[in-house]
């Protein structure tokens, strides 16, 4: 429609995982070669094989999305209503679209938990209000992973604050806690 193509792709991890296109204008051939044509060719495959030309894939997917989000739901709720204070881990902008499906908001999660200083005293688009990390130490007994994609190094980052009690929930894939036995 804007005459512009693509004339190269990859993979990539970037925030738990991503597509990267490079375009052109259509009528521009200098930028082809025959590996870009191939990983091209390789990733219509894979959509063609994950039948994401089907509607009810789409339907699938929405369906995930509502158990998720309501399983969520119930284990924050179940944790707040059980005295656990629980707070965000990174406010992302991944977690804030989570939060907001899955209905969970300041009067479940008062804090997060943030290591940017330009983010500490703004809040979510719920009122969440982030404190810093070191306020949110001294109170949460669990922290909701916001950038859930940097698992890995945040479990390095806080060994001592797992050790010392605070779990961790971690949202997606699946929702799974973190403690000091299993860490």
């Amino acid at each position: 429609k804007y005459g512009l193509k693509i004339f190269d792709c990859y993979r990539n991890s970037i925030n738990g995982g991503s597509l990267q296109l490079w375009l052109c204008h259509s009528f521009f051939n200098d930028y082809d070669t025959p590996e870009g044509k191939e990983r091209i060719r390789q990733i219509k495959v894979k959509e063609f094989n994950l039948e994401l030309d089907r509607i009810e894939v789409y339907n699938q997917f929405r369906y995930d999305v509502e158990q998720h989000s309501h399983k969520l739901r119930e284990l924050i709720v179940d944790l707040v209503r059980k005295k656990n204070i629980v707070h965000l881990y990174g406010c992302s902008t991944k977690m804030n679209l989570l939060l907001a499906k899955a209905e969970i908001g300041s009067d479940l999660i008062p804090y997060g938990a943030e290591r940017d200083p330009n983010k500490i005293d703004g809040q979510t688009l719920d009122g969440i209000k982030m404190i810093s990390e070191e306020e949110s130490r001294k109170v949460a007994n669990y922290w909701l992973i916001g950038p859930y994609f940097f698992l890995t190094s945040i479990i390095k980052r806080e060994e001592q604050s797992i050790l010392n009690g605070i779990k961790l929930i971690v949202p997606l894939p699946g929702i799974l806690v973190i403690d000091r036995d299993n860490y």
